[in-house]
This record gives structure tokens, sequence and C-alpha cells, in this order.
């Protein structure tokens, strides 16, 4: 199970009351049992106790040992994404929007990333593995899409960037015009005085 925050809420019941119930996250660095409770049948279950876990993976081991002590476990894997992603940077900002956009953020564990844009607002998914790559910590996209139905019109576009844990941000709201067409020249002929050339 993915959490959007370091603090997890634990909730353990026995079939009966145990001597004592306790846990080890196996990604610490040094590794031990914490002890949770003793001489009980539950713990979080009838009052919400949360724990503090790291960042991203935490294995889970959860020990109950009764009275002649004989004990029980259960594993756990959990995963925390607490950190919001960050959308650094999107391009065009200014002058003319043809179909090409590129966008940068941080994020460790993106899930998906999505560019909105048009008047009668459309969509288009990035392949986080195929059109983008990651250095330093950041990942850099880029994208296009057909503006033709756009062309000489203005438009408004932004991403969306997801994290596994659910957390999200949205860049700035770009507008531009669209200039998709190439441009055509009609005619070029040479002026009269065989100096220049008219287009």
């Amino acid at each position: 199970k993915t959490y959007n925050t370091r603090r997890v809420p634990f909730d353990i019941t026995t079939t009966e009351k145990v001597e004592e119930i306790e846990y080890m996250n196996h990604e610490d660095r040094s590794p031990r049992w914490t002890m949770l409770c003793r001489d009980c049948d539950e713990y979080g279950h009838t009052r919400e106790k949360t724990r503090s876990l790291s960042e991203g993976e935490n294995d889970i081991t959860i020990r109950a040992t009764d009275r002649f002590g004989s004990s029980k476990e259960e594993n756990i894997i959990l995963f925390i994404d607490s950190k919001d992603p960050v959308i650094l940077k999107t391009e065009p900002a200014r002058g003319f929007a043809d179909g090409n956009f590129y966008v940068e953020f941080r994020e460790d564990n993106p899930k998906n990333l999505t560019l909105y844009y048009g008047n009668s607002i459309r969509s288009e998914e990035l392949d986080l593995e195929n059109d983008c790559y990651e250095d330093r910590g950041k990942h850099y996209c880029e994208i296009n899409v057909n503006l033709s139905d756009y062309d000489g019109r203005e438009i408004e576009y932004w991403f969306i960037l997801e994290d596994v844990a659910g957390n999200k941000d949205e860049s700035k709201h770009e507008e531009l015009d669209v200039d998709y067409s190439p441009p055509i020249i009609n005619s070029a002929e040479y002026h009269p005085d065989g100096r220049r050339v008219e287009i």
C-alpha cells in the first residue's frame, strides 16, 4: 500500500490478550523490535495510533507474543511518498506554439504526466520512459501534438504531474498564439534593375 504521509496509522488486533505487540522496520538503518503495547489485544483499533515511517519502501513485521512465549508474526510492505512533485519549467512560455512542448520537473516516483491544451480542452499523456529522461534528480520531457485545428488562434496549455501516492502539481497556464502552417513563397522574381529579387 502507498501513503502520501510519513505518519501511518497502525490498526492491529489479536484473537486473545497477549503479553506484548511489537514491530520492526527492516528498512531502518539499525532494525530493532519496538514495543507497541503490553498485556493487550489491540493497538490502534479502538483509538487511532500512528507511527512515523521512512520515505520509500518500508518492510514491516508485526509480532504478538503470548504469556507462554509463543509468537505470531505478520509482514507488511508499505511505500511512503510524502514529497509533492514540482514542475520547474514549461516551454514555450512566450511567442508562438507550433505543437512542440517541453516540461522539466522534480519527483522521485512519478506516475503520470499529462499535457492539457486547446480551447475545448484536449489532453495527451506523456510516456515517462520514452518522452522523458532523468539527470541529477530532474526529469526533462518533450511531446509534440497536432495543433492544426488551432492554426492562427490562441490556445491555453498546462501540465499536471502526479506521483505514485496521488500528490499532484499543476504548472502555470500559458496562453499563446498558434503558428502551425509553414510560410509559403508565392513568387520570387528578379527586379528590372538586376540587383534585387522581389518575393
